[in-house]
């Protein structure tokens, strides 16, 4: 009985490829400027935003960053809130298995194309031209080498906390297809120095590795030199990444796997050393949503490691967000106020969104979890790949989730947020936030859902969502910007959503924001 009309402002275009279709593609809005910045592979290109750099031209919401001989993947990127971005993309050229790379990029070094060599495969397969090459895409099993171009392609995650001006500290968390582990990492970056490549592209680049984001795929190999040594420099050094779950884990009373969809975020510490990360991922084998949080992320990580499986012990016992058959697709986010927000997917009630609260990083019990956990919406089947961003209510006291998210049923993009945090319901010192359906999958009024009525057919990939926030936490209207290659908001407050679109053999990222 009450109607409120949504009129969208939508850009079909607020990115191009200039070269035919695009996937995975990826929408930020830079924190430090409101400005959108977005990601996608393009047949044998990679594109990123550029960011945080001394030329004005070079503050573009889209960049051509990379190049392979074969399709590149894996292209994903997050900002700090310096207004840094930072990377990651892999090459999957494979002439020979130890050619192509897992890399890491930031706008602090500036793109990995090699100046007038952009042609040369060297860019995205082996160069360490602004680039960390992390891991190799082929794996040796003790007997063989082991190809799989898309070996790490499944959404890997990255978090930051720009702790200075001059340090961010970054968390990367992967899975691993061929040794069916969910990896991580853990390093504190220095923000104001330049990529400083060494003059050999084989070498190892130590100049510009830091803490488990380390060169170590630097080699190309030598066909004829197959001696066990030389077939070592192939294997994952472990003594740059942990594992939080694998066929390992995958034991005991209380068994947890690993999967190929899962999210992590920081909570900022109050020292430079003193972070924590959260992560939640669904569990393949035990079709569960776990949560785990690691204190101390960069001393942590290597401390309580098993020699033989490199599960590290120092993160938390898992709990279960969702179980039953649930938990495919989710998302986590923190606060100002250090306080978790994670979206899930449900198969319940033929398949719905879920909201999840907790106060901090520690309150996730089973007990707690039940009366924190509730429906957002369960209209048709709803609730897949899956974004969630947030800012203060008009009190400023507390958060409003803000989901971007999949209509499968119908579709079409959503999102969804809270109304007001008076519907909420307050209990001494927490906050147990209302459903948005109720137990016969009708809307309660507490969280608007919204369809987005775009005409385009999108990809079947992350419904991004993103907010520009004042350094209160409130929201601040994301601005509009015009020029060559630079894209903004509609001058509102009013959350931004994007996503991936293909038609007539042209490949864009269409954005969306109510005016």
């Amino acid at each position: 009985d009450d109607v409120e009309l949504a009129i969208w402002g939508i850009n079909s275009q607020s990115a191009v490829s200039p070269e035919g279709f695009v996937s995975e593609a990826t929408m930020h809005v830079n924190p430090s400027d409101g400005q959108l910045g977005f990601s996608f592979t393009s047949g044998q290109k990679g594109f990123y935003p550029y960011a945080k750099t001394t030329s004005e031209a070079q503050t573009k919401s889209l960049y051509y960053w990379c190049r392979d001989y074969t399709p590149v993947n894996t292209v994903r990127f997050i900002y700090d809130s310096e207004g840094h971005m930072f990377g990651l993309h892999a090459g999957t050229d494979t002439n020979y298995p130890r050619n192509a790379r897992f890399r890491f990029v930031s706008s602090v070094w500036g793109p990995a194309v090699n100046g007038t060599n952009d042609d040369n495969d060297d860019n995205c397969a082996y160069s360490s031209n602004n680039a960390l090459r992390l891991e190799y895409m082929a794996n040796y099993n003790g007997s063989t080498f082991i190809m799989n171009g898309t070996r790490f392609q499944f959404h890997p995650q990255l978090a930051a906390n720009a702790v200075s001006s001059s340090q961010t500290n970054l968390y990367l968390m992967y899975y691993d297809s061929l040794t069916n582990e969910l990896r991580f990492r853990a390093g504190a970056m220095d923000t104001s120095k330049a990529f400083s490549a060494n003059s050999s592209r084989f070498a190892q680049n130590k100049k510009a590795s830091f803490d488990d984001f380390y060169d170590d795929a630097y080699d190309n190999g030598n066909a004829g030199d197959d001696s066990i040594n030389h077939i070592k420099r192939y294997v994952t050094n472990y003594n740059h990444v942990s594992v939080l779950a694998s066929s390992a884990t995958n034991t005991g009373n209380s068994p947890y796997a690993p999967g190929e969809r899962y999210a992590i975020a920081v909570v900022p510490g109050s020292q430079a050393s003193t972070d924590t990360v959260v992560a939640v991922w669904c569990d393949d084998i035990h079709k569960t949503l776990w949560y785990s949080y690691l204190t101390n992320p960069i001393t942590n990580n290597h401390r309580n490691v098993n020699s033989t499986t490199h599960v590290n012990k120092s993160w938390s016992t898992p709990v279960a967000i969702l179980d039953g058959n649930s938990g495919g697709y989710a998302a986590i986010a923190v606060d100002s106020d250090k306080h978790i927000h994670i979206a899930s997917y449900s198969k319940e009630r033929t398949g719905s969104l879920v909201y999840t609260y907790l106060d901090s990083y520690e309150s996730a019990t089973p007990d707690y979890i039940k009366t924190h956990s509730v429906f957002v919406d369960s209209y048709g089947s709803t609730g897949q790949y899956i974004t969630i961003d947030f800012a203060k209510d008009s009190t400023g006291t507390r958060y409003i989730p803000y989901i971007g998210y999949l209509m499968t049923s119908l579709q079409y993009p959503k999102y969804a947020y809270l109304v007001d945090v008076d519907s909420a319901v307050e209990n001494s010192s927490d906050w147990i936030p209302k459903p948005g359906t109720d137990s016969e999958n009708m809307y309660t009024g507490a969280w608007e859902s919204v369809i987005l009525p775009t005409e385009n057919k999108f990809l079947l990939d992350d419904i991004c969502i993103g907010v520009f926030r004042k350094s209160d936490g409130n929201l601040k209207n994301i601005p509009i910007k015009t020029g060559n290659n630079i894209c903004g908001g509609n001058g509102t407050s009013n959350p931004v959503i994007g996503y991936g679109i293909n038609y007539d053999g042209q490949g864009y990222i269409e954005t969306a924001q109510l005016k």
